[in-house]
């Protein structure tokens, strides 16, 4: 299987799997790429590239194609070849064409066309720039469209829900951002933008949080509140007298609060009546920036630079561990501000710049465990637990340098990246699920059949 983009040639063994990228050719516009039996063309505005397709070796330059050659083409990216041939069609469902788009029926829908396809068969495939595919029959001269991909590609965050993915990001054309509700069993797409079923802006949905049985997602402008029972939205605006901060580093809740960390310190609100209300930890721990906040199902952590709190809301009860204060012997200092964090059930992972720092719930005990060098020097965006066979603790690291995994019982690390087949190395989020994990990129999303990988 063979794919290109504008200035890079990529082939596939296994179904596109994984992926593999032609280095010895400087490709340049490439808006069409074919084959035969034996030779690979490339076209740009200038030249055709004939390449071995097993090599990947140049074997000519060419100014025209050998019309006797039996050619399986892909699609065009050049719309002016294409454009008049889909004026012949009408559109089904209140599409339209205009100019170089198609619109329709809702005021979101305006998609800018990337990409045409003529198959054996006659008909017509166009595909857009926000993942919408349409086909057009030869035969009826009508156009409809068949698949909805998905618009986000900057992806800021995913959670699972049922056998459902939330994606919340930006899309690469322009800077809206929008959330799709991903159905990755049936490959459907479900797209929420600020046009449509949600009444108020999107403003760069860089969080998402369950909180009981409802859906925050967290923006600058506020939180938006999707309740999957009702199947409505609920706006919680910046400007309202339950928001003093224009931004949260962190969200966390158990089954009363919502809990914020932000650059101006902690709160928490009631989750049904939005309301702050006086906290005595607020104010013991003041208005200093917050890094990262979660709850442990027993006590909330708080992570403030070289400094971590423990409050334990039974007993009301807030404890520091820091470099100099701890009151355990064995907690020997944080060597830099924790990024993330995740649980197990008798232990809790903090992510730091240069190790992972593990406590052990039963006996509350520390120990450190050093990063290999190239994750040390990435950002780490989100870390995930997973027990595999029952016994092997595994953590997965989302960063700006790609995938990475330590396998804490058998003492081992692995990297992924995008020479591995990874979409990007850019990875904000995981979300595991049994077989397979999902990542986060900014080229999308990208699934990992993560178990067959490790055999």
């Amino acid at each position: 299987m063979w794919a290109s983009s504008n200035n890079t040639l990529n082939y596939s063994h296994n179904q596109g799997e994984t992926w593999n990228k032609i280095n010895n050719v400087n490709f340049k516009n490439i808006i069409r790429i074919g084959a035969d039996n034996e030779y690979i063309y490339c076209i740009n505005n200038y030249e055709i590239i004939k390449i071995n397709n097993l090599s990947g070796g140049i074997i000519e330059y060419m100014n025209k194609i050998d019309e006797t050659n039996e050619i399986k083409w892909s699609s065009h990216l050049s719309l002016n070849s294409f454009k008049n041939k889909i004026n012949e069609f009408s559109f089904s469902g209140g599409w339209y064409m205009q100019n170089n788009d198609l619109v329709g029926p809702k005021i979101s829908d305006n998609h800018t066309i990337s990409t045409f396809y003529l198959d054996r068969f006659g008909d017509s495939w166009v595909g857009t720039n926000k993942g919408y595919i349409f086909k057009g029959s030869n035969q009826l001269l009508n156009m409809e469209l068949v698949f909805q991909g998905l618009s986000n590609s900057n992806i800021n965050d995913l959670k699972i829900w049922e056998n459902k993915l939330w994606v919340s990001g930006n899309t690469n054309y322009n800077s809206s951002s929008s959330i799709s509700l991903f159905d990755y069993n049936n490959f459907n797409f479900e797209t929420f933008t600020s046009e449509e079923q949600i009444n108020f802006n999107f403003n760069s949905i860089y969080k998402i949080q369950r909180v009981l049985n409802e859906w925050y997602f967290l923006s600058f402008d506020g939180i938006k509140i999707f309740d999957p029972k009702k199947e409505n939205w609920f706006y919680l605006n910046k400007s309202q007298k339950y928001f003093e901060y224009n931004y949260f580093n962190s969200i966390t809740n158990d089954n009363e609060y919502i809990y914020l960390g932000t650059k101006n310190g902690i709160n928490r609100f009631l989750i049904n009546s939005f309301d702050f209300n006086n906290w005595s930890v607020s104010q013991k721990i003041g208005n200093i920036p917050i890094d990262h906040v979660f709850w442990d199902g027993r006590s909330l952590w708080i992570c403030s630079g070289l400094r971590i709190w423990r409050w334990v809301k039974d007993a009301n009860f807030l404890s520091e561990y820091g470099s100099n204060n701890s009151i355990e012997s064995d907690f020997f200092g944080l060597e830099s501000s924790i990024q993330s964090s995740t649980l197990s059930d008798d232990k809790i992972f903090f992510a730091e710049k240069t190790s992972l720092l593990i406590l052990d719930k039963i006996n509350f005990t520390w120990k450190r465990v050093k990063y290999n060098r190239k994750l040390i020097s990435a950002q780490i965006f989100e870390i995930e637990y997973f027990k595999l066979n029952g016994n092997e603790e595994l953590i997965w690291f989302a960063t700006n340098k790609g995938v990475f995994l330590i396998n804490i019982s058998e003492n081992y690390q692995l990297d992924f990246n995008h020479d591995n087949g990874l979409s990007s190395n850019f990875v904000t989020s995981i979300e595991i699920n049994e077989n397979e994990i999902w990542f986060g990129t900014s080229s999308g999303i990208c699934r990992f059949n993560w178990l067959n990988h490790l055999k």
